[in-house]
Formats: structure tokens, sequence, C-alpha cells
């Protein structure tokens, strides 16, 4: 009880639950000190939950989208539970909103990726895939893309294969 009532220990006893494999008392809690006073720096650990009410959590946390529009962690995580929920278009709005914003999570652009591949949308999957590999990359559009696959394909072809490798010319 002390731990979940001292901030300075609250995200530890969080953490703590996490690894006894408890995220719907730790998912309860957080929701708890989300009413009381919104605290966007436990939407991380609140993100790294497995919950499987999602649906109902999503509703709860969508409410707090009317003042933190702009919080990136918070569409990450509406994102999440989004896909939790299966409600793929949602999880696309929350996830891309989240990436347009500065800085954000890698793990958005990988669960976008995640989510095109399951959609069929491979291109796009390649774009979202890349950015988490390449972060520093400043244009991962499709056509960007296109170019430099046929550069590296140019390159694989034109090249002799390293000493010990075997040559692939498809």
């Amino acid at each position: 009880y002390f731990l979940q009532k001292k901030a300075e220990f609250f995200s530890d006893y969080i953490n703590y639950l996490k690894y006894q494999y408890d995220d719907e008392k730790a998912e309860d809690l957080l929701y708890q000190k989300f009413h009381e006073k919104w605290q966007p720096d436990l939407l991380e650990i609140y993100g790294k939950l497995t919950i499987k009410k999602s649906g109902k959590h999503l509703k709860q946390l969508e409410k707090y989208l009317a003042n933190y529009s702009e919080n990136k962690m918070l569409l990450f995580i509406l994102g999440r539970l989004s896909l939790q929920a299966e409600l793929w278009g949602k999880a696309q709005d929350y996830l891309e909103n989240c990436v347009k914003k500065k800085n954000p999570p890698m793990a958005a652009y990988r669960e976008l990726a995640q989510l095109s591949e399951y959609k069929g949308e491979f291109k796009s999957a390649v774009v979202y895939y890349r950015k988490v590999l390449f972060p520093d990359e400043k244009n991962t559009t499709l056509s960007s893309l296109k170019s430099k696959s046929v550069l590296i394909l140019d390159k694989s072809v034109n090249e002799p294969a390293p000493h010990g490798a075997i040559q692939s010319y498809y």
C-alpha cells in the first residue's frame, strides 16, 4: 500500500506488477492515478502493459483527448489499445497522428508497419520498417525508396561478391 501512495515509488511498483504478470492490477492503479491527476510520464509504462479489456481501457483513455490531443504518447497508447481491440482504422489514425509529432516513439512506426503488413499494404509497411531501422533518414517516401532499391539492386549485380560469398543474380 505504501508503494502505491508514494509518488517516487509508484512507477517502480507498477513495473514490479508487470514483472509479476499482474498487468490488470497495474492498469487499474495507473488509470486511478490518471483520474486523480494527469501524469503523462506514466503513459509510457501504461503502453507496455498487456491489457485484456482493451476496448474498455481505450474508451477510458480517449476521454483525455479533449485536453491532451497533442500528446504523442497518449496517441501511441490509444493506437496500441485500438490494435489490441482489433479496431484497425482507429489504430491507424492514432498511430499516424502520433508519428506526425516531433520525436515520436519508434514503436509507433513498428506498430504501423505490422498493421500495414496485416492489411496487405506492403509498400507502406516497408516505409514504416525503414523508419524504425534508419530513424535519421529524412526522406522515406515510397518514391524515394523505389529509386534507392533500384540503386541497391544495380550495385549488388554489378559488384563481385565478397571473398567466400555466393553471388546471386536474381
